[in-house]
């Protein structure tokens, strides 16, 4: 049933004293939780994503934090920026090279307190194309200074391998909300050594199986993950270890890698480890792939007839009434078009900026699936999506 409601005074005064009415009733049940979580299981939106397709030159850079423990021996490490390349593609593997600059600081029961570690690290590792799994990390050199008291001493540790068998993989794919998977418990194997000035050596190689426990992984959430550098959301699947709870992953598939990482006090053999990693700078948004962000509406928020009220922030997104939808398009090539779809029913196509539609469809406290995809010219896609709650029982022109 069609409305208009641009005939008289009168008509304007119903429409806004019938709206005012349904406020009173969104704002009751919003406040309602058995409410929230019936519908949220209800309008459970299961997306996908497949694994990532890699070419050469693409790469990732993080910030990372390390610390290893045993006994009363500790080494603390920082990686401003860790850059990793795709150098070659295989049948079965990528081959990408890493390098970055280290700094930190160390306890060994042989060597004392070390309360500065300046250095470099460069190497290579394969990763598996079919379950995005770490076959080798191998040829890597780290070079730099210990300063004991205050002298510095150089000192340069080469890792020839490290392996594990069976292989790890930290994803499963096609990975979407309320997939889970296991790792294999696997051997760690590990081939290297440590030289320091004057002539200082040790060997880094295992002399007995060094076992790596099973772990359960679920992707739990889809989220954002937000890149500072770029002032951008991406896209997120977030994914956490179900028995100990001590490690936790966002993959992305706007940039087709792991976005941020962490384990905490993870038990390895005699070790505690602990890391975090974070996303600082990819390839992906440096050249011209493209990216898509929805800007309007904003996610906690509250819409009326269009317009937002910043006193109130629902944990879901809600629209009374018509809402402007607009996304942002970083990116691509040629001529770009940007789709908008609710819970995967297309509702309208835009084919230059701005990318902005109105929403008018009928629902009454619904929670849907409001996501948007943009495509150029050469068929590369990205896409944005968050939930939105609508209450809108006529379409009002």
């Amino acid at each position: 049933m069609m409305i208009n409601f641009k005939t008289n005074n009168a008509a304007k005064f119903i429409r806004i004293k019938l709206l005012s009415m349904i406020l009173v009733i969104i704002l009751i049940s919003t406040l309602n939780p058995v409410s929230l979580a019936s519908n949220n299981k209800n309008n459970l939106i299961i997306q996908e994503t497949s694994q990532p397709s890699w070419e050469i030159n693409d790469s990732w850079t993080y910030f990372i934090d390390l610390s290893i423990e045993e006994n009363n021996s500790r080494l603390n490490l920082t990686c401003e920026q860790l850059t990793l390349t795709v150098i070659d593609i295989h049948e079965t593997t990528y081959t990408l090279c890493f390098f970055g600059n280290l700094t930190g600081d160390a306890k060994t029961s042989e060597y004392g307190i070390v309360r500065k570690i300046l250095g470099s690290i460069e190497g290579y590792v394969d990763i598996g194309k079919s379950n995005f799994s770490f076959q080798r990390i191998y040829d890597t050199i780290i070079h730099g200074y210990l300063q004991k008291n205050m002298v510095f001493k150089e000192f340069e540790s080469t890792i020839d391998l490290i392996s594990t068998s069976p292989k790890i993989s930290l994803i499963s794919f096609p990975l979407f909300v309320g997939e889970k998977w296991s790792t294999p418990v696997a051997n760690l194997e590990l081939n290297g050594r440590i030289e320091m000035q004057p002539d200082i050596h040790y060997n880094l190689n295992l002399t007995q199986p060094f076992e790596i426990p099973s772990n359960n992984f679920n992707c739990t959430e889809i989220t954002n993950f937000y890149l500072d550098g770029y002032g951008l959301n991406l896209i997120s699947y977030n994914i956490s270890e179900e028995i100990n709870h001590n490690m936790s992953l966002m993959y992305s598939p706007n940039v087709s890698s792991i976005v941020k990482a962490s384990c905490n006090d993870l038990q390895v053999g005699n070790y505690t480890v602990s890391c975090n990693l974070h996303l600082i700078d990819t390839s992906y948004l440096n050249d011209d792939r493209i990216l898509v962000e929805i800007v309007e509406p904003k996610e906690n928020s509250f819409y009326f007839l269009k317009r937002c009220f910043k006193f109130f922030h629902p944990v879901t997104t809600i629209v009374l009434g018509k809402i402007d939808v607009e996304a942002n398009v970083t990116g691509g090539e040629g001529d770009i078009t940007v789709t908008f779809y609710l819970n995967d029913k297309e509702i309208e196509n835009k084919t230059c900026n701005p990318y902005r539609i109105t929403l008018n469809e009928r629902k009454f406290g619904r929670i849907c699936e409001l996501r948007v995809v943009a495509k150029d010219e050469h068929g590369r896609t990205a896409e944005d999506s968050m939930m939105i709650r609508i209450y809108n029982m006529i379409k009002i022109i």
